[in-house]
């Protein structure tokens, strides 16, 4: 058996099955496929290449078991770090951003999407591989979707806002982590002033006024209907996010 395309078939058969246990069955299986060094037997087709991760990613953000959500995890990072061509890899990176999903459990893949972008730039700067991630094109292409436009949510009410901030808190965290990361020395050639001024605009100046408006409406009781006995929850969640945008903006800024 390979992954490509035995696992890829039984995942397109049998995914959607609601049997106990299947799922997991799946995983072991692609599991030992990658473990074992059994990827391809013939020629990958990239449409069903990213239908395959995109069951995977699926599967990685909402199943109930956290042991089976880091097993999704872990092996669709792998497969998709495996395959030879980086802008099929980059094209379901993007895609993971750009889809909605109304199920709060799959806002998660964003942030995986997040973490697998840095893997690639890591990985292309270690090797000293010449391709997509290896210059500003991939954060060209990703960064309006990770560092989106929030300037016209400054006209939202403080209830909207705080309660968009606490959805959306992880993917926040994430981007800011990924931020710092990229201002560090060794990837300063990639976020060039342009990348620099455009994030700090649109994204980090923007996102640090939402804060301080959540946190104001906070100490004000004016989000005691949305947050109930949430309330100092939110409050840590909220001045853990300040400390992460000074941190990330500062180094931006520098």
């Amino acid at each position: 058996m390979t992954i490509f395309s035995d696992h890829a078939k039984l995942v397109s058969k049998f995914w959607d099955s609601q049997k106990p246990g299947l799922p997991d069955a799946l995983l072991v299986i692609g599991i030992w496929l990658e473990h074992s060094d059994q990827f391809v037997d013939g020629p990958l087709d990239d449409a069903e290449f990213l239908k395959y991760l995109q069951a995977l990613s699926v599967l990685s953000a909402s199943d109930p078991s956290p042991v089976t959500r880091h097993a999704a995890h872990v092996l669709t990072s792998s497969i998709l770090h495996s395959h030879p061509n980086d802008r099929v890899r980059l094209s379901f990176i993007t895609s993971m951003f750009e889809e909605e999903h109304d199920d709060s459990r799959l806002k998660g893949l964003k942030v995986s999407a997040v973490a697998w972008l840095k893997e690639e730039i890591m990985t292309a700067e270690d090797r000293g591989t010449k391709n997509v991630f290896s210059s500003s094109a991939a954060l060209v292409a990703t960064l309006p979707h990770i560092c989106p436009n929030l300037q016209e949510v400054l006209s939202d009410e403080d209830e909207q806002i705080a309660s968009k901030l606490m959805t959306d808190l992880s993917l926040h965290m994430s981007v800011l982590n990924f931020l710092y990361f990229m201002r560090s020395e060794q990837y300063a050639h990639l976020f060039h002033s342009e990348i620099t001024n455009k994030v700090r605009e649109t994204y980090l100046d923007p996102l640090r006024a939402l804060q301080t408006r959540s946190l104001a409406a906070l100490d004000t009781g004016g989000l005691n209907d949305i947050m109930g006995d949430d309330t100092g929850r939110a409050r840590v969640e909220l001045e853990l996010l300040g400390d992460r945008i000074e941190l990330s903006s500062a180094d931006v800024d520098d």
